[in-house]
């Protein structure tokens, strides 16, 4: 392992990188001062160890000073581009109605990302997720608009297993969010950089193109989707099978797309520097030029910017690195992003790019030399099915823990799947360059429907398997580690195809086995009341082990709301119809009593507290009720009262209020989530 690092100084370097940025992103006791200490005091060291390195023992302590500056670097980077260290960010300006200038970087139907220019009368920077209706209909990418609204945190999740969109969008750089309830004021359009705004005229040309020459609509979706980033056409059937057949990353352009363009121009430019005199520094230049003339053609979004940096950096190392280029280059763009934009990391698309291709350097030529196949189609085939497994090996817990489902038969479909997508981007490129052309037009356009039918076809057929997917697997960070390294562990067997290393390997599966093992026996013996945050409706789960008992009997599993079934799954809990299934509580006129733990549950307006009502640990107040003269006794009688989510915002502050007089511990759903208590049989 140490040996195969040091062939790839740049990996070893963007591990460390990426191990700083991550160790400042969990540690809450570090500041921008500290770091730049830490960073400076280790250089300095770096560079004085190297003067002197005429010892074996100074050289180890000047690369490990060198290893430690890059680290300290990564705490920097990452902590400088927080909003607290930004002088010039949005979070200093921020009042309860604010009046805020902004450009548009990106449109959606209900949803708009946005780029702060003034804030309340002050220079302000930073980046706003808008909320309203219809919003595409209105905004473009590149206009100047104004609003008054008011702005608010981007939140964590409220309930336990909802998807996270405040990780989602930190990924983006994005902390705030604001909802329009009017319309926005145009001030001026089409206020992006050159670059940007005339390859959304060539995208909007090159449409009318596809629109006018095919005809079969699921052809024109797919060409649409694939050639030029917009998946508006697409039909959820056909989104659901990509799915399902574990294809979807061909409908996104980014990563595979970029590498796809980036193969095709290398044999179109393979022609320059074989005995023409041109040097191949040319070749390299017109590819990227024409790799980053697509990927501003197709949006700009950020991952298509993140892989064209990426093949950029990868074509250009390709100069410098005469030996182990490619991995090297991989590595050395993986340093850029993450020095320009240490939240990259977070963001989903940046993981699964790199970590494909990682897998694919790594581990592709290992596996397709286990087994030799001598006949030519089927090694091209056994070539994808390698290429495949290859770029699995790293992404599956990755995909697993964010999309909760795993494709099995993501090696069939990706055999005929990017083969067909590699001749449809080909064509593609043929039909924008030559469609003026009337004939060539209409035989590229031909080629182009029949490509993308076929494609569809074989989805479609992908998808009518039997056990096509395997849904509901929900698996923790932990477990995505351990994962990961039985990952690494295997790579190595492939590689060094030694017994010990099949030993680790063995060892590391045992390990997840038994962290799996005692988790689901935690789970199995735990009770846990969760009373969810909703907004429509009161819902609350008693999970007793490895069963959930609904506080709403009617309400159905087709009827849940989608954080109450999806947590449901996380337990992988069975539902019981009614309380004489399980001996183990008692719900009944509104008192649940789970042990020594007991719940009121009040839904009537009519409820008064008296001097006779029994002790309870949790008062939930599900509708208004007068209080004010019978607080005094709710700080004898109960320990803690929820506010549900429901309740109005004036009753909400009242009750605070209150409390507050009171010392009564409060939990409001609105602002701390869901409710869960752990309770001890």
């Amino acid at each position: 392992m140490i040996s195969y690092l040091r062939k790839h100084p740049c990996l070893r370097f963007s591990i460390v990188l990426i191990s700083g940025v991550c160790f400042a992103s969990w540690n809450e006791h570090i500041d921008l001062a500290i770091a730049l200490s830490l960073l400076v005091g280790s250089s300095l060291a770096a560079v004085t160890f190297h003067r002197s390195s005429h010892h074996r023992w100074t050289a180890i302590f000047a690369g490990l000073s060198l290893l430690s500056s890059v680290f300290w670097l990564g705490c920097y980077v990452f902590l400088a581009q927080l909003p607290g260290n930004d002088g010039n960010h949005l979070i200093h300006f921020i009042q309860d109605r604010n009046e805020v200038y902004f450009k548009v970087s990106e449109v959606g139907n209900r949803r708009v990302l946005a780029d702060v220019v003034r804030l309340n009368g002050n220079e302000a920077g930073g980046h706003l997720v808008l909320y309203g209706d219809d919003l595409s209909e209105t905004i473009s990418v590149g206009d100047l608009m104004f609003s008054c609204s008011r702005i608010r945190t981007i939140n964590p999740p409220h309930n336990p297993g909802a998807f996270n969109y405040q990780r989602y969008f930190k990924g983006k750089q994005i902390y705030h969010q604001a909802y329009l309830n009017e319309p926005p004021m145009l001030l001026a359009t089409d206020q992006d950089m050159p670059w940007h705004r005339y390859p959304r005229k060539w995208r909007a040309a090159l449409n009318l193109a596809l629109v006018a020459r095919i005809e079969n609509p699921d052809a024109l979706a797919l060409c649409q989707a694939l050639l030029l980033g917009d998946k508006s056409m697409l039909p959820e059937d056909l989104k659901d099978a990509f799915v399902d057949a574990g294809t979807m990353h061909i409908l996104a352009v980014s990563g595979l797309h970029l590498g796809i363009i980036y193969l095709i121009l290398r044999t179109l430019f393979s022609f320059i520097g074989l005995r023409t005199g041109v040097p191949k520094v040319i070749r390299s230049v017109l590819i990227i030029l024409c790799l980053w003339s697509f990927a501003l053609m197709v949006g700009g979004a950020a991952s298509v910017v993140r892989a064209a940096t990426m093949f950029s950096l990868f074509e250009f190392s390709r100069v410098i690195f005469r030996k182990n280029y490619a991995l090297n280059s991989l590595s050395l763009a993986a340093l850029g992003l993450v020095l320009v934009d240490p939240m990259s990391i977070y963001d989903i698309g940046f993981q699964l790019s790199f970590m494909a291709l990682l897998g694919i350097l790594i581990c592709q030529k290992p596996i397709e030399q286990i087994c030799l196949v001598e006949n030519r189609w089927l090694y091209k085939i056994w070539q994808m099915v390698s290429l495949s497994l290859a770029a699995q090996l790293f992404t599956f817990p990755l995909s697993i823990y964010y999309f909760n489902e795993f494709p099995i038969f993501f090696w069939l479909s990706g055999v005929v799947a990017i083969p067909l997508a590699f001749l449809l981007l080909a064509a593609g490129i043929g039909f924008f360059a030559l469609s003026f052309i009337p004939i060539l037009g209409a035989i590229l356009a031909f080629l182009l429907s029949h490509i993308a039918l076929l494609l569809n076809g074989w989805i479609y057929l992908i998808q009518q398997i039997p056990g096509v997917s395997i849904e509901r697997i929900h698996i923790d960070i932990y477990q995505v580690a351990l994962l990961l390294v039985c990952g690494c562990l295997l790579s190595l067997l492939l590689i060094r195809k030694q017994s010990i290393y099949l030993i680790y390997v063995l060892t590391a599966v045992v390990g997840c086995q038994i962290y799996d093992g005692v988790k689901k026996i935690q789970l199995a013996t735990q009770m846990e009341f969760v009373a969810y945050s909703l907004s429509h409706k009161s819902h609350a789960d008693l999970f007793m082990g490895r069963q959930v008992y609904s506080l709403h009997p009617k309400d159905t599993n087709t009827e849940l709301h989608y954080d109450v079934a999806r947590y449901r799954y996380a337990r992988q809990a069975t539902p019981i119809s009614s309380q004489s299934e399980n001996d183990q509580f008692m719900n009944l006129a509104g008192f649940i009593k789970v042990g020594d733990w007991t719940c009121h549950v009040v839904d009537r307006s009519e409820f008064r507290l008296t001097d006779y009502f029994p002790k309870v640990d949790l008062l939930w107040l599900q509708t208004p009720v007068e209080l004010d003269e019978q607080m005094h006794l709710l700080r004898y009688r109960v320990g803690e009262v929820l506010l549900d989510r429901s309740l109005p915002y004036g009753y909400i502050r009242h009750i605070n209020q209150l409390a507050h007089q009171q010392d009564l511990a409060i939990h409001e759903m609105r602002v701390d989530g869901a409710y869960r208590k752990v309770i001890q049989p």
